[in-house]
Formats: structure tokens, C-alpha cells, sequence
């Protein structure tokens, strides 16, 4: 394979490639937007034009383009990432597709996501593992309602930098007219999103503006796109953290040693670390720490250990180990979005499994607070969620966990709800804040306890809990309830939940 492209070294010269530990880490990149805005042509026009595609795949594109392209006798660039049989028949993407590609200054992981709503729940997939997006926008079409969902869903996932790339601006006759206008319409959302937004105008098909600046368009003063994305600079929240290792399981060496395995989420590890557990604030010190090579003096983020420590203490699969400042949050409430992914409506009230990172947990959606309107980027009042929406829940699990907020750690703070009967994912999370009230009220012992009453009124107390659908008839069963057990001449109080 041609490391670099021809059209890449007359932009860019015969520059060395950069030594491996000189390289910045990988830009990860999302490629979004409606349906058919050109998406997968325009990562399939980087990936030709910065030399990623070996020259045997090239001559099956250029077969494959024969078979399926939509352009006329030209090279259909979207065959390179459409790689299902029903994508390429249907001319859609369905599923993320990755794609990996390397200039001389940066390496990029480009994720080309499916526009259509029906598989919202692949893209923000795709978005939960990227820093920089690419929002594809039809000039001849504009902004539509995906458009603003897609930059809702980059901006709850804490993506920050976001390229309004005005794509098929061969079919507005390069006007720059119609691109401020396009520009103007979608401001308003990026700065109630807080998304800092560069707009490109450019055309994948032709390869305007995507590597070199086009001829067509002499009025645009910006860079290219390739330009502007090995110019990007992230600030990576995992760069931030403290040490952040869900425990993942619990074995023991022949020895009768017990390993602690599971991959660092945030922070470095090193052996004679002091570490603690979340929730229990168990303390200990790392003895040895062993990664795919075989024992080591200190481990990064992302890398998958096993860890022994000093002394052995009480772990399992869902324990959160962390050092470092900034202690993640234990609490047994919590705030958070709700992207969700099923056919039916979300209502307080409901039950689901919770899986946040290595964690398992009974989880209840305890009160919607609010549903997002994907076009001003406002909160407006809901009691109910459809397929698509973006919400702002209050959950509740049964006793206490360990997580931080999606912003400050993703992987600790990022999590799927799922129903407990049939299985299906039906949202995807991401952890706002805490919620602590109540967290400091205690217990208070008086003198006369229940024992006292009881004595007094010659009668033990219990409590009866009638629940059920709306109208089932509690309130009559415990207006019943109740005079029967006045007739006996017992005490009674009755809550009804239409008079408290």
C-alpha cells in the first residue's frame, strides 16, 4: 500500500512520518448526520485520498462500483465503509462501520454512523467512543430533524468539537450564500449545546475542499478538513481522572494468591499504589501488577491488568477500585440522560437491569424531569419518553454504587438499561450527578418506641401496601379494609395517595 496518496503529498509535501512515541494518541472521529447527507462517501474520500486503501481494495472498489455505485461510471467512495450486503443494496448505513487511517502528523479512528432514526440507538453507539464529530449537512436539502438529534446526542456524550461539514455543495452551484444560511440556522442549537463548531463547506463526491481547498469555491478562507482535523486539540477526560479499575473477576494463582483483573478505565496504576474501594472505602496497596507481557511497574489507561494486593480484601465483579483526587460519587440516586431505544414509551415508575461498566444492578426510573427538544436544545416538561427522545431521568437502585459523572470519566459514568424480561437494551445512559438528599438524616432513638404504642393501644402495628393500575380498586379494598378493622375497635390510619 501507498502510505500516502498522491493528492496528500502535493498538499502536504514529503513529510517524514512521526516516530510512534513523538505521535499523538489516535483522534477519534464521528462521522454523523441525516440519511443520505454523504456520510460514508466523504470517509471514503479521506480514506482514498490519504492513501488508506491498499491497491488490490482499490480495484475491487472500483468493481464493487460498477455493481452497486450510485454515481455514474465514477468511483462510489461509500463501498468502502457500507460494507453489509443490505447497506450497499439499499445505498445505507445500518451498522458503525471503523475505519483507520494515518497521516504524517496524526492517526485517526473514524466512526461512520446510520442517519436514519431507526438505528439512533448505532450512533450514539459509535459517538460514546469519540472526541471530535463531523456533522454532514445536505446544502441542497438543509438541516433536518436527525441533523439536530445527531449534534443533541454529540454534546450529551461530551463531544465537543463538531465540523458542520455542508456536503454536496456542487448542488447549490458552490454558493455562499446558501452556506452562511445553513450556518445561521444551526448556530443557535451549537451554542445551547455549548459545541464548538467550525463549518467546512465542502463535496465529497468531487473531493472539494477534503484534502486540498477548492478551486470552486475561491470565496471560503478556511482550511481543508483533513487540514483542520490534524490541527484539532482534545482534552481527554481520562487524562483528568484519578485512577478509575471496575473490577471485572476474582481468580487465584496456583500459589492461592487472589488476582484482581479488570481494565483501567482512568489514571495509571503502579505497584505500591495505595488504592481504595468505592463505596466500602476498604484500603490496600498493590503488590504486583501483571499485563499481557507478564509483570510490570505501572500500567495506563486502557490497558487490561491483573492486580494482587496488601492485604487481600473482599472484591467481585462490579467493585471500583480508584486513587487520586477526585473520588468518584457512592450513592443509590442519581441524575442522568436517557437516550431511548425502544418501540415502547418510558414512564416513571419502571423497572430495568442496570449495566454500568462492570456493574449489575435492579434499577428503577424514578421520575422524568424532562425530555430535550433536539432543535433549540431546550428542556421541556414530559411525563412520557418515544423511541428517539432524549430525556433527563432520576434513577434509584437498591442500595449503594459507585459511579462519576459521563463527563468525568465515560466509563463510569456511561450505562445501558436493559428489560428484564425480554432483554433488550432499551436505553443508553449517561450519569449527570448524584442526587444526596437524604443522605444526611439518621435515625433519631426516642424514648417511646414502638414496643411502648403497641402496649398502650393493645394492638401490633404492621403496614399494608395495596398497589396496582389505576382504577384497579386499592382505595375501595382499603376504605373496606379499614372499617372492618374499626368495627374491632382497632387504630387505624389510611394514606391514600389521591389525599397526601
Amino acid at each position: 500500500m501507498n502510505p500516502v496518496s498522491a493528492s496528500y503529498r502535493a498538499v502536504f509535501g514529503e513529510t517524514e512520518q512521526a516516530l510512534p512515541a513523538e505521535r499523538p494518541a489516535a483522534l477519534r472521529i464521528l462521522a454523523c448526520g441525516a440519511v443520505d447527507d454523504g456520510k460514508s462517501t466523504l470517509i471514503g474520500r479521506l480514506l482514498y485520498e490519504a492513501g488508506a486503501v491498499p491497491d488490490d481494495q482499490r480495484a475491487a472498489l472500483a468493481a464493487d462500483s460498477r455493481r452497486y455505485g450510485a454515481a455514474d461510471g465514477e468511483i462510489d467512495f461509500a463501498l468502502l465503509t457500507d460494507g453489509l450486503e443490505a447497506e450497499r443494496e439499499r445505498n445505507i448505513t445500518i451498522d458503525v462501520a471503523y475505519r483507520y487511517m494515518s497521516t504524517a502528523k496524526r492517526d485517526f479512528i473514524i466512526a461512520d454512523t446510520p442517519g436514519h432514526e431507526q438505528y439512533t440507538a448505532n450512533m450514539a453507539t459509535g459517538a460514546s467512543q469519540c472526541e471530535v464529530g463531523i456533522i454532514l449537512v445536505d446544502a441542497v436539502r438543509g438541516l433536518r430533524q436527525q441533523t439536530f438529534r445527531h449534534a443533541a446526542i454529540c454534546s450529551i456524550l461530551g463531544i465537543r468539537h463538531v465540523v458542520l461539514a455542508v456536503n454536496k455543495m456542487d448542488g447549490v452551484g458552490f454558493s455562499q450564500e446558501r452556506l452562511n444560511q445553513i450556518v445561521a440556522e444551526f448556530a443557535p442549537t451549537a451554542e445551547h449545546l455549548r459545541l464548538d463548531m467550525v463549518a467546512i463547506p465542502i463535496s465529497a463526491r468531487r473531493g472539494d475542499n477534503i484534502l486540498t481547498i477548492s478551486a470552486a469555491m475561491p470565496w471560503y478562507r478556511g482550511v481543508t478538513l483533513l487540514q483542520h482535523l490534524e490541527q484539532v486539540e482534545v482534552v481527554r477526560a481520562d487524562d483528568e481522572a484519578g485512577l478509575r479499575l471496575p473490577i471485572q473477576g476474582v481468580s487465584r494463582t496456583p500459589e492461592g494468591e487472589r488476582l484482581y483483573t479488570g481494565t483501567i478505565a482512568a489514571g495509571a496504576l503502579s505497584v505500591g499504589d495505595l488504592v481504595k474501594v468505592a463505596v466500602s472505602g476498604t484500603e490496600a496497596t498493590v503488590q504486583r501488577l501483571i499485563g499481557s507481557e507478564g509483570a510490570v511497574r505501572r500500567s495506563e489507561c486502557g490497558t487490561a491488568v491483573a492486580v494482587t494486593l496488601a492485604p487481600e480484601i473482599d472484591l467481585g465483579r462490579g467493585d471500583l477500585l480508584h486513587s487520586g483526587p477526585g473520588a468518584p460519587a457512592c450513592s443509590s440516586r442519581f441524575a442522568a440522560h436517557l437516550v431511548w431505544f425502544a418501540d415502547h414509551f418510558l414512564f416513571a415508575g419502571r423497572d430495568y437491569e442496570l449495566r454500568l461498566g462492570t456493574l449489575t444492578s435492579p434499577v428503577t426510573v424514578t421520575a422524568i424531569r424532562s425530555k430535550l427538544d433536539i432543535v433549540s436544545g431546550a428542556s421541556i416538561a414530559a411525563t412520557e419518553i418515544a423511541r428517539d427522545e432524549i430525556a433527563i431521568c432520576h434513577l434509584a437502585t437498591p442500595g449503594m454504587i459507585a459511579f462519576d459523572s459521563y463527563a468525568h470519566c465515560p466509563v463510569t459514568g456511561g450505562f445501558l438499561l436493559i428489560d428484564r424480561v425480554t432483554g433488550e437494551t432499551v436505553a443508553a445512559g449517561m450519569v449527570r450527578n448524584p442526587l444526596d438528599r437524604g443522605s444526611n438524616l439518621f435515625a433519631q432513638s426516642l424514648t417511646i418506641d414502638r414496643q411502648a404504642r403497641e402496649d398502650l393501644l393493645g394492638q401490633k402495628g404492621a403496614v399494608l401496601w395495596f398497589t396496582g393500575l389505576s382504577g384497579a380498586g386499592k382505595s375501595t379494598i382499603a376504605d373496606g379494609l379499614e372499617r372492618r378493622l374499626h368495627a374491632k375497635r382497632k387504630l387505624t390510619i389510611l394514606l391514600d395517595g389521591d389525599n397526601v
